[in-house]
């Protein structure tokens, strides 16, 4: 009977573990970025600011993928700003 009791439990530590992977894994697809986001990224953190009228393609790419680069941004407790200058 004792196996019987571990083998009902067995399996719902399974599932539980499935899904916390499944979860894990999940969240971790979402939080992938092309490489172009990637590269801007890793320019605003060396230079600290991309400017349109000297960096127009790391611009374009900060633009198109901005809602994920401010969730990488927001998992390391910074935030985006943009700032237009005439």
């Amino acid at each position: 009977m004792n196996n019987s009791l571990e083998a009902a439990k067995n399996p719902a530590e399974v599932n539980t573990a499935a899904e916390i992977v499944t979860a894990e894994t999940t969240l971790a697809e979402k939080k992938q970025m092309p490489p172009e986001a990637r590269r801007a990224l890793v320019n605003l953190f060396r230079q600290g600011v991309i400017l349109a009228s000297q960096k127009a393609k790391l611009f374009e790419s900060l633009c198109r993928y901005q809602q994920a680069v401010r969730v990488h941004l927001a998992d390391t407790y910074l935030k985006l700003g943009f700032f237009i200058t005439i």
